[in-house]
C-alpha cells in the first residue's frame, strides 16, 4: 500500500498541474491583440523626402533640343543616304568580343591537342565575332603554316601586324613572314631553273 500523502504534497501537486496547463487568461488575449505594424500609412513624424518638397519641374520636357545631324554627317565614311536599292549597302556585322575570346581559348586548346580542323574552325569563328582580333589572326596563321597552307598563313600574319604592329607576337609574325617569303623564293627558283636532260 502506498502511504497517505501530506497536505503539502497535495498543494505542490495541484500547483504543478496548474502550471502545466496553458493559461487562457489575459496574457493570451493581449498577444492576440498585438498586430503587425502598418507600413502603408507612415506616422506624421516620419515624412518621406518627396512629401517635404513640392514636386520639381523639369524644363527638359519643354523643348526637344537640337536633333539635326552635323553638317558633315553625309561625308562620314560608311554612311549611305541614298534610297537606291542598287546602292552599296552597309550592313551591320555581328560583334561579340566575349564569344571571340571564348573561341580563341577553345581553339588554342584544340590546337595543343592536335585537332587542327576544330582549332581552325574556332579561330575563324573568333574572327567572325571580332574581325580585328589579333590573337585569333596569329593563332590561325600559325596553324595554317603548320598545315602548309602558306598563302592563307601569310595573309593572317600580315593582318596581325596591321592590327598590332608592336604587339606581343609581332616579332614572331615578322620571322614567320620572312620564313614564308624565303620558302616562296626557293620554290620560284626551283620552278624557273630548267632541268637538264640526262646525257
Amino acid at each position: 500500500m502506498t502511504p497517505p500523502r501530506s497536505d503539502a504534497a497535495k498543494k505542490s501537486e495541484t500547483s504543478s498541474s496548474k502550471t502545466d496547463k496553458p493559461s487562457s487568461s489575459k496574457s493570451d488575449s493581449s498577444k492576440a491583440e498585438t498586430k503587425a505594424p502598418d507600413y502603408t500609412n507612415p506616422p506624421d513624424d516620419f515624412p518621406f523626402p518627396e512629401d517635404q518638397e513640392p514636386r520639381s519641374y523639369s524644363s527638359s520636357k519643354d523643348s526637344v533640343g537640337d536633333i539635326t545631324p552635323p553638317s558633315n554627317d553625309a561625308n562620314r565614311p560608311g554612311t549611305n543616304t541614298s534610297l537606291d536599292p542598287n546602292a552599296n549597302v552597309n550592313e551591320m556585322k555581328p560583334w561579340s568580343p566575349y564569344k571571340a575570346d571564348n573561341d580563341v581559348e577553345v581553339g588554342t586548346f584544340y590546337m595543343k591537342r592536335g585537332n587542327y580542323k576544330a582549332a581552325e574552325a574556332r579561330f575563324r569563328d573568333a574572327l567572325y565575332w571580332q574581325d580585328n582580333d589579333a590573337v585569333a589572326a596569329y593563332r590561325l596563321a600559325t596553324l595554317l603554316e603548320k598545315e602548309k597552307r602558306f598563302d592563307e598563313a601569310r595573309h593572317y600574319f600580315e593582318s596581325y601586324l596591321k592590327i598590332l604592329p608592336q604587339g606581343q607576337y609581332s616579332e614572331d609574325c615578322k620571322k614567320a613572314l620572312a620564313r614564308l617569303n624565303a620558302n616562296e623564293g626557293k620554290k620560284s627558283q626551283s620552278k624557273k631553273a630548267p632541268t637538264s636532260p640526262p646525257s
